[in-house]
């Protein structure tokens, strides 16, 4: 039997503004979780996220929608992309009252193949979470770089801040 093992690094901190200019949103609430490079890793995440995001005074459909966002981001990560992966939860508020989820999960980058549910099932099993992040997101963002890529979604939130 194969021993998983997951590296969990939390950061959390109190309200900071993002920038100069005081119509940047405020950083309400931010933490960060290593993942495990393993099928287990969505699981892992959507319990970090729902004791978050419940502590964070979210309301329980934005919550849903969250966790449905951030299984379909990390399933992802783990079938198509390398390691490390690490899910990035931050809810900004801005100088109208508005409130916003980012849920961004990172990678080591794109795997040469295709990880073993994928390759084991049908074309017409999987490739819907694109469309189901976009579906639930306000926005998603992509990015790469040689050290990795970053997926995301923003979320309406409605937060304590």
């Amino acid at each position: 039997m194969t021993s998983i093992t997951a590296s969990y690094s939390s950061a959390v901190s109190a309200p900071t503004q993002t920038g100069d200019d005081s119509q940047q949103p405020v950083v309400a609430h931010q933490n960060e979780q290593e993942l495990p490079f393993h099928p287990t890793a969505a699981g892992i995440a959507r319990r970090h996220a729902r004791q978050l995001l419940t502590g964070w005074g979210m309301e329980d459909e934005e919550i849903f929608d969250a966790l449905l966002v951030v299984s379909e981001l990390v399933t992802n990560a783990v079938e198509h992309a390398l390691p490390p992966v690490a899910l990035h939860l931050k809810v900004t508020s801005a100088a109208d009252g508005s409130t916003q989820l980012h849920a961004d999960v990172s990678d080591g980058g794109p795997a040469p193949s295709d990880g073993a549910w994928t390759s084991s099932c049908a074309d017409d099993e999987h490739g819907r979470g694109h469309d189901i992040v976009a579906a639930l997101a306000e926005f998603t963002t992509s990015s790469s770089n040689d050290s990795g890529a970053e997926y995301g979604a923003t979320l309406s939130a409605t937060c304590a801040v």
